[in-house]
């Protein structure tokens, strides 16, 4: 019954790996177990997933990544960050699904418009990697992608599984992590 963390905060979230989402004065950051602000309070908004060591901060419409420690990993320039779930890792007790940027291969930002895949350090995850449009990579490590008006399907390393040159690809199921199967569209058929 003794009070660990004061009454001050206006949301809080549960803690992922040792952190928990606070806010106050509509403003986000990260909190410790003991209370102890570890990222500060000043972003738009913040984000972290289940199985990660980075999270994601909000300012002035960009985000940025930090690591658990508080320290900032890039600048504010990505437009959006992508999670996607892993099946394969247990989830927290109050949700179905754990939450990943990073355990299925890379994480799928979008800056300036394009679709781009950047690795743990946040650098380009392999070489020739902003695309049109991408799916996160899911627990298969499949990524959906699309260049030049043509779809296809790559691994965390860029390596083409399915060549980019189909009209459409899609999952074949309406769970996108769990399908194994996928739709292919050349032309007609």
């Amino acid at each position: 019954g003794k009070i660990v963390i004061p009454f001050k905060y206006e949301t809080a979230n549960s803690f992922y790996k040792g952190l928990c989402v606070v806010s106050k004065n509509n403003k986000f950051g990260f909190i410790d177990r003991s209370g102890k602000e570890v990222i500060p309070i000043i972003y738009d908004s913040a984000e972290s997933s289940h199985i990660d060591n980075i999270v994601i901060v909000l300012k002035n419409s960009k985000w940025a990544f930090i690591n658990l420690n508080g320290k900032v990993l890039s600048d504010f320039i990505y437009d959006k960050v992508l999670s996607g779930y892993n099946l394969t890792v247990k989830p927290p007790s109050n949700v179905s699904e754990a939450t990943t940027y990073f355990a299925n291969g890379a994480v799928l930002v979008i800056k300036d418009g394009k679709y781009e895949f950047l690795n743990e350090k946040i650098e380009p995850a392999f070489y020739n990697n902003k695309f049109d449009s991408a799916s996160v990579f899911d627990t298969y490590k499949n990524a959906i992608v699309k260049r030049n008006g043509k779809y296809g399907m790559i691994k965390p390393n860029g390596e083409a599984k399915v060549p980019i040159e189909y009209d459409y690809v899609e999952y074949f199921d309406s769970n996108h992590n769990s399908s194994e199967y996928y739709n292919a569209r050349k032309g007609k058929v």
